[in-house]
């Protein structure tokens, strides 16, 4: 599903948040603050493109236990979305404000 939606999806790092914007079927915003940030992964191919994994977490189903992961996918330039995460992550964590 991630591979059909993102043609139609964009991505956003600001000083406060993430976003991501999926017009898919209808327009959806999703935003998260710089706390939904657990983990950052990365993986891209030989021409830059990839996806980065900024949230993870493991869900209960009723098939079991489910990792969900939230990533900008098929994007043109990880590292510095990877960057610009880490930075947001860092810049409101406790121990960057002592």
């Amino acid at each position: 599903m991630e591979a059909i939606a993102a043609p139609w999806t964009g991505y956003a790092i600001t000083d406060r948040r993430v976003l991501i914007v999926s017009k898919l079927f209808r327009k959806r915003v999703l935003t998260f603050g710089p706390n939904a940030i657990n983990a950052i992964e990365f993986r891209e191919n030989l021409l830059g493109w990839g996806n980065v994994v900024f949230r993870q977490e493991v869900q209960d189903t009723s098939d079991g236990k489910t990792m969900l992961r939230l990533a900008f996918v098929g994007i043109e330039d990880t590292v510095t979305a990877m960057r610009e995460l880490q930075s947001l992550r860092d810049r409101t964590s406790p121990t960057a404000r002592a």
